[in-house]
């Protein structure tokens, strides 16, 4: 809960919201802001995007479109594999408050949704600016990203075959490395054409990897939760494991 907002601001268009969040201490609101956890502190009015941004997803033609104001409950209902992704990242009630944008504006390394935007090679679509590749949102400030109006979110190439993903968080219940595994079928039912993974756990941000790069696998973080040694070790068991159980799966032609 954003317990230190004095205000929040009902702007009509995206040019007004656009203006309020050149004022500092000024957040963009996707949601209710309930569980913005890593603002906190930070911000002291709000900007309400409701109304002018959108909170639904579509398909058009092989991509996988969404508001930012979809909840994660909602992106989750879009697709089984997305939906296996999001309720291993967050319990019910979060998933219910948080919308793609939250998400977005917390960037939080350990996110699962975010991991899942990286291995996809999302693009943000802005209010005001040139799409965005998913890699180059992290390279922002906490500031600059604050002053964004993402208005959506694209898969491009998330329906241009049949994908399988596999989730395994270690340990479970508070993850230190966190694995993705994505994998694509091909044109038989045995055949995978595409197959690699992403990971949480290893630097500041969800990074992708493909396959060939287990083994070359390092932590740049080394810290109480685990060290950089651990992580590694890890992270190299886990995304093995991952990319095996996401082929098999998309060779059987059939969801885990």
């Amino acid at each position: 809960m954003l317990t230190n907002l004095r205000h929040i601001h009902k702007p009509e268009t995206l040019d007004e919201a656009a203006d309020l969040l050149k004022q500092s201490g000024v957040y963009p609101l996707y949601g209710s802001g309930a569980s913005l956890a890593r603002v906190e502190g930070q911000a002291e009015e709000g900007v309400d995007l409701t109304g002018i941004v959108s909170d639904q997803y579509h398909i058009d033609k092989t991509a996988l479109w969404i508001g930012s104001r979809t909840t994660l409950s909602a992106l989750a209902a879009s697709n089984p594999e997305i939906d296996k992704v999001v309720r291993d990242d967050l319990p019910e009630a979060e998933r219910a408050a948080l919308t793609v944008g939250d998400v977005l504006l917390e960037c939080a390394p350990y996110s699962l949704t975010l991991a899942m935007l990286v291995g996809f090679k999302a693009h943000l679509y802005l209010h005001a600016a040139d799409p965005l590749p998913i890699e180059d949102w992290f390279n922002l400030s906490p500031d600059e990203r604050r002053q964004k109006i993402v208005l959506s979110v694209s898969f491009p190439e998330y329906f241009n075959g049949t994908w399988r993903l596999v989730v395994e968080k270690v340990p479970p219940d508070k993850p230190v490395v966190a694995a993705i595994g994505f994998a694509r079928g091909g044109s038989s039912v045995t055949s995978v054409m595409m197959f690699y993974f992403a990971m949480c756990g290893l630097a500041d941000r969800p990074i992708r990897y493909k396959a060939r790069d287990v083994s070359t696998l390092q932590s740049q973080l080394d810290d109480s939760l685990g060290s950089a040694q651990y992580r590694t070790e890890t992270a190299r068991a886990v995304a093995n494991r991952v990319i095996m159980q996401a082929i098999m799966l998309a060779q059987q032609g059939k969801q885990e």
